[in-house]
């Protein structure tokens, strides 16, 4: 059995990698959330996968943090995106 399965993580980070999300800035956010969960101390509590497609293309690009998705998300502002949620504690629907 994987670790995965075995433990529920506290958090769960989702990052788009639909076509337009990533052409949008998702491919350059993925590393900027890997350093900051690093930098942060929250690899252990974090699950960080992708998805194929949010179905948000509108508002690309989404990552979706613990259930709620934040939208229009580029790259320069994923890191204060996270600090709303990690230090914040927010859970509104925000655009970044």
């Amino acid at each position: 059995m994987s670790k995965s399965s075995d433990e529920r993580k506290s958090h769960e980070i989702i990052m788009c990698m639909g076509s337009a999300c990533f052409t949008r800035g998702n491919n350059r956010s993925v590393e900027i959330v890997k350093d900051y969960l690093e930098k942060n101390d929250l690899t252990a509590e974090t699950t960080f996968r992708g998805c194929l497609c949010s179905n948000r293309c509108k508002a690309a690009p989404v990552i979706i943090i613990d259930g709620q998705p934040f939208e229009k998300v580029v790259p320069q502002a994923v890191s204060e995106v996270l600090d709303h949620v990690f230090k914040e504690g927010g859970k509104e629907n925000e655009s970044a």
